[in-house]
């Protein structure tokens, strides 16, 4: 299965090459007055995705996924309550 895996990485990863030289040739032939909208377009998508690779690997930024969320001690205490609580009481 590791080789099947293999492949099919290797296969995204050509994938990957092909887009980014087609989108090298799409800049390429831009007229120079839509050349910074392209690159306002690029930075916004690059914000909105927080995607970067290291390794080969893809790292997902969710920062944001908890942006405006506070956790109070508290909510610890409830959360830890709600999944250990009952612990040892079903056995005999």
């Amino acid at each position: 299965m590791s080789g099947r895996y293999n492949n099919r990485r290797v296969n995204l990863m050509e994938t990957v090459q092909e887009k980014k030289e087609k989108l090298h040739q799409l800049v390429d032939s831009l007229p120079p007055d839509r050349l910074e909208a392209a690159e306002v377009l690029m930075e916004q998508l690059q914000r909105e995705t927080r995607v970067a690779v290291k390794d080969g690997k893809l790292i997902v930024r969710l920062g944001s996924l908890w942006k405006g969320v506070e956790i109070t001690e508290e909510d610890i205490a409830e959360a830890r309550q709600e999944m250990w609580g009952r612990m040892g009481q079903d056995e005999p």
